[in-house]
C-alpha cells in the first residue's frame, strides 16, 4: 500500500464533506469532521519528523562494513581498468596499416 501524500489525503476529506448530506446540520458536522481530520494529518506529520530526526544512524558491522570498503576499491579498479581498454581501443583505431 503507497504512501499517501498531503493532496490525496485532502481530497478524500473534500470527499467526506460533500458526501455528507444537503442539511445545515450535516453540512456543520462536515466541517467539523474535515477540520479535525486536518489537525490530526498536521499533528501525525510533526510526530513522524520528530521520530525520524531523534533515531541515529547504527553504526555498521559485518557484512555491510565489509561491503561498504569493497565496493569503492573494486569500482576504482575497474574505472581504472576499462580507461585502459579504452585507450588501447581508441589507440589502435587510428594506427594505420602498412
Amino acid at each position: 500500500m503507497a504512501a499517501a501524500t498531503g493532496e490525496e489525503v485532502l481530497d478524500c476529506q473534500v470527499l467526506l464533506v460533500t458526501e455528507k448530506g444537503s442539511l445545515p446540520a450535516c453540512h456543520a458536522s462536515a466541517v467539523c469532521c474535515f477540520l479535525a481530520a486536518s489537525e490530526i494529518l498536521g499533528e501525525s506529520k510533526k510526530a513522524v519528523l520528530a521520530s525520524v530526526c531523534l533515531l541515529p544512524a547504527p553504526p555498521m558491522w559485518g557484512v555491510m562494513k565489509h561491503l561498504s570498503q569493497k565496493i569503492p576499491e573494486i569500482a576504482f579498479k575497474k574505472s581504472q581498468m576499462y580507461g585502459y581498454l579504452l585507450s588501447l581501443l581508441t589507440s589502435t583505431r587510428f594506427v594505420p596499416l602498412m
